[in-house]
Parts: C-alpha cells; structure tokens; sequence
C-alpha cells in the first residue's frame, strides 16, 4: 500500500457529502406552509435554483476529478491541498449564495428600516465568499500542478 492511499476516496466522498447537503438544505424551507406562498415568486426562488445546481454540480465535478486522480496510476496529489481546496470552496460557495437568500427576504417583506445598510453588509459577506472561493481554486491549481510535476516513477524490477 502507498502512504496516503486509504484517503484516495475520503476526498471524493466528501465532495460528494457537500453537493448532497447543499442540494438537500433549502429543500424544507421552500416546501414548508407559511413559506409556501409570498417569495415563490421572487429571486429567493431563483437563488435556491442556481445554488442546487450550480454548487452541487461543481461539487460532484471535483468529486470526479479527485476520484481519477486518486486511481490515476502515477499521480499524487497532496491531501492537505485537497482539504483547502473543498474547505475554501464549500465555506466560499455558502457566504457567497446565503446572503443572497437572506437579502431578497429583506426585500420580499419590506420590513427593513435601513435597506442600504443591510445590503451593504450581505454584499460585504458574499464578497469575502468570493475571495475564499479564489482561494479554494488556487488551492486546485497548485495540486493539479504539484501532482503533474510530482508524478511517481515506475517500479524497476530488481531481478
């Protein structure tokens, strides 16, 4: 057995745990009774939709991709790049799409006494969601180049 070959399918499956729990979280929220019918026609509907698709879907992608390179017979990647990557990643994807929830529930109830400042603080949330996000990618990027340059050689046969 390699060193780190018992964790080649933990990163994937937690890719995988991610998209599943991102797709499933809102789920109740949308079919619960007082919720049912004043923000069915708002972005809040919209944001839910681009957040099970497009987060869960980039999600089950780099579950894939760990998956090939963990059976890919001469690549390596480190585990500690793999955990920044899904760490940065699912932390960023999270504060960028929240605020987005929670601000069009603002502006679905019109409660709000200070509408600028409430956007101002969710888009300053969603913006660091963005920068965790580039980080969780140039985590990727590093793997993805440390794993091609660090490729294991072939066994030589000794006999």
């Amino acid at each position: 057995m390699l060193p780190g070959q018992r964790l080649r399918f933990l990163i994937p499956l937690l890719w995988v745990t991610a998209a599943i729990m991102g797709a499933a979280a809102s789920v109740p929220t949308l079919r619960s009774p007082p919720f049912e019918l004043g923000p069915h026609d708002t972005y809040y509907v919209v944001a839910h939709a681009h957040w099970v698709v497009s987060l869960s879907g980039a999600c089950l992608g780099f579950a894939g991709l760990y998956l090939l390179l963990g059976i890919a017979p001469r690549w390596r990647y480190r585990p500690s790049l793999a955990w920044a990557h899904l760490v940065f990643t699912v932390i960023g994807g999270i504060l960028i799409f929240w605020p987005r929830f929670i601000s069009s529930l603002v502006l679905s109830s019109r409660s709000a006494e200070n509408l600028e400042a409430t956007f101002r603080l969710w888009n300053l949330i969603s913006s660091l969601g963005y920068v965790l996000t580039l980080l969780g990618a140039a985590a990727f990027a590093i793997l993805l180049l440390e794993a091609a340059t660090r490729r294991l050689r072939p066994m030589t046969s000794t006999v």
